[in-house]
């Protein structure tokens, strides 16, 4: 028999605090209304606060007539109107340093917090039996941690975002075998599964089953190569991404152990291509644009640019991000970093970002670095062009576009090419608006200001001389994308 589920008790609704508060203080609810109202919306605090007066509060302002005068600051206990329980320090009015959360809703965490949310390093306890202890950021399982579920699998290894992603060993107890693996989004990738009669297959994977070429290492010192290929089955409907595929294994060949190693194996068969997540950045005239391309057409990666993500999703009135970026823009305010990455989220969302992106544009500060890290928007790619302040100068100054087409050319690196529709092209390019010393000056100065805070956000970036021929440029570019 099903458990009937209970109603969300609404604590703002003010007929709900009007009723507790006549079951609580009866004759007295009126003069308690308040104390009612301050528990539902606030919860209930006992602990440390920060000195009174605060610094910036004006001499000639009287003090709150309740006794919430400053903010939560160093040890304290907090019942949250939900009915979790905080024990533990707080900075700012926030959970901050170690402390403990005992849920209403089942679960306990012990370790550390910032910003109110679970981030450093911790264990947590969850309501289903499961355990995991280890690395914390913005509140998700992320970095290296130990997850031991409550049918006593266990995974140990890399996380992301809340989910198995990077390296890591999966021991499914049941069954007693090992994968030894790389993950992906909460599913097995590439690596090896040692099964419990002391076979190992290497191979990669789809949806959690062996997927394509792989190998068998027995025991007896035979490996059999071969391949499993999925087929849907017969009653199932193409159209339901929830089908599973179901798999026959077709064998290629034999050999032995002392000729097909562990380390070959792996080598051979258990690499899988994770998709491309890029950052391309550099001054203006510095030659993204065309780096973008040549990316976006070779390793067949989204391209995102972030002032087209911005105009479209203004221009979609059923986008509500989009319409409080709209907002912004209107009012000749700058879109906030939280909203553009919250654009950012949605499109990498899309299924034609799955394959891999490129982000371009963004980010420029080494605040919006943080605030892709806040939504875990990491990219594994990172390439900064570099070009002399004149080279650029003499590349912006020579920039001519065609209004028809959107194509750039330069009058003398790139002209337009011979044809017999040359004279009409040259007849109408324009300058566009930003290609002027003065406007240049400008940006180039905002991107001097920022750089160094983009290599900090970035230790691995790919630093390229991009003062050389674009193809030269290109080559470069893709042996580091393939490496």
């Amino acid at each position: 028999e099903e458990e009937e589920e209970e109603e969300e008790v609404d604590f703002g609704d003010e007929e709900w605090q009007a009723t507790a508060a006549e079951e609580l203080f009866g004759e007295k609810a009126k003069a308690h209304k308040f104390t009612v109202q301050k528990v539902t919306k606030l919860g209930i605090y006992k602990g440390e606060r920060a000195p009174w007066p605060p610094k910036d509060w004006p001499e000639d302002k009287p003090p709150p007539f309740d006794d919430v005068r400053t903010d939560k600051e160093g040890y304290g206990l907090h019942l949250s109107p939900k009915g979790d329980v905080y024990a533990g320090y707080f900075a700012a009015n926030t959970r901050s340093g170690k402390g403990v959360m005992l849920y209403a809703k089942g679960g306990c965490y012990v370790g550390d917090w910032a910003e109110g949310k679970r981030h450093g390093a911790g264990k947590m306890s969850y309501l289903d039996g499961s355990v995991y202890e280890g690395a914390w950021a913005y509140g998700k399982r992320h970095g290296k941690g130990t997850l031991t579920y409550a049918n006593g699998d266990r995974y140990v290894g890399q996380f992301f975002n809340g989910v198995k992603e990077g390296k890591g060993v999966y021991r499914a107890v049941a069954q007693g075998t090992k994968f030894d693996a790389e993950f992906l989004g909460g599913s097995i990738l590439a690596g090896k599964a040692v099964g419990a009669d002391g076979s190992t297959y290497y191979g990669t994977f789809k949806k959690g089953a062996a997927d394509g070429k792989g190998a068998f290492a027995l025991p007896n010192g035979i490996v059999a190569e071969g391949k499993f290929v999925g087929a849907l089955p017969e009653d199932a409907d193409p159209e339901d991404e929830e089908t599973k595929l179901e798999y026959t294994w077709i064998g290629a060949g034999a050999s032995t152990a002392s000729t097909a190693s562990d380390k070959v194996l792996l080598s051979r068969f258990a690499k899988a291509r994770k998709p491309l997540k890029i950052v391309i950045a550099g001054p203006p005239a510095g030659g993204k644009g065309t780096q973008c391309e040549m990316i976006k057409d070779k390793f067949n990666c989204h391209h995102i640019s972030t002032g087209d993500m911005l105009r479209s999703a203004a221009a979609d009135e059923e986008n509500e991000i989009g319409q409080q970026a709209k907002e912004k823009m209107e009012a000749g305010e700058l879109v906030s970093d939280e909203l553009i990455c919250a654009l950012l989220k949605q499109e990498l969302e899309k299924p034609e970002a799955q394959n891999g992106w490129l982000l371009d544009g963004f980010p420029r500060t080494g605040g919006q670095v943080k605030a892709m890290e806040a939504m875990f928007i990491v990219p594994n790619k990172v390439i900064l062009l570099e070009v002399p302040d004149e080279v650029l100068l003499q590349r912006v100054l020579g920039r001519r576009m065609d209004p028809e087409t959107g194509k750039i050319y330069h009058m003398e690196l790139n002209p337009v090419p011979e044809g017999e529709d040359k004279e009409a092209i040259e007849a109408r390019l324009i300058t566009r608006e930003d290609d002027t010393e003065e406007k240049f000056k400008t940006r180039i100065e905002a991107f001097h200001k920022n750089v160094a805070a983009l290599k900090e956000g970035f230790p691995g970036a790919k630093v390229l001389d991009g003062n050389r021929p674009a193809d030269d440029v290109s080559a470069d570019i893709a042996l580091y994308l393939d490496a």
